[in-house]
């Protein structure tokens, strides 16, 4: 942080315990990649994990007096149960973060497998759109631009539009 490495850990110690007495059972929280996971037993419905997200964003929220300065802080949360194995737990986990980020700060996110899907064809979008330019996808549509009180084409308005392979002409959105 820019109040130093030593206000940084004593930050990341005070979220952690915040963390640890807000599961308020066995648990683990671990930290990596500027983020904490928090595992604890499988909670097996939407309340009690909104719930378990409610304490958790309460003992995060109350502000950290660090230097004699006020630290607020905010998270967005992102929550996955019922995978597999501890590999798609925690890929259902990211997953629900992301969406949680895409909604701005301070959001939270339970784990929907249309995120999943979301994200999948968001990538391969964005894999197709590398290749348009070298493929030749995108096209220039021209639009009269009419003067209404003399139905006059005044101008033209240059359009890009993808002329996608296998989807056809997409969209602008």
């Amino acid at each position: 942080t820019a109040l130093g490495p030593r206000v940084g850990d004593r930050i990341l110690i005070e979220i952690g315990d915040r963390l640890v007495a807000s599961i308020a059972r066995p648990g683990i929280i671990g930290f990596s990649s500027g983020q904490f996971a928090v595992l604890v037993p499988a909670e097996s419905t939407v309340t009690a994990i909104s719930s378990l997200i409610a304490r958790i964003r309460t003992a995060i929220s109350a502000p950290l007096v660090a230097n004699g300065e006020a630290i607020v802080f905010n998270a967005c949360l992102g929550a996955a149960t019922s995978a597999d194995d501890a590999e798609a737990l925690l890929a259902d986990a990211e997953v629900a973060l992301a969406q949680a980020k895409s909604l701005g700060p301070a959001h939270d996110a339970i784990f929907d497998p249309a995120f999943r899907r979301r994200a999948v064809r968001q990538i391969e979008l964005q894999s197709d759109l590398s290749r348009a330019i070298p493929g030749r996808e995108l096209r220039l549509d021209y639009q009269p631009i009419v003067q209404l009180e003399t139905d006059t084409v005044v101008g033209f308005e240059a359009l890009g539009r993808w002329q996608h392979p296998s989807r056809g002409r997409l969209a602008p959105g």
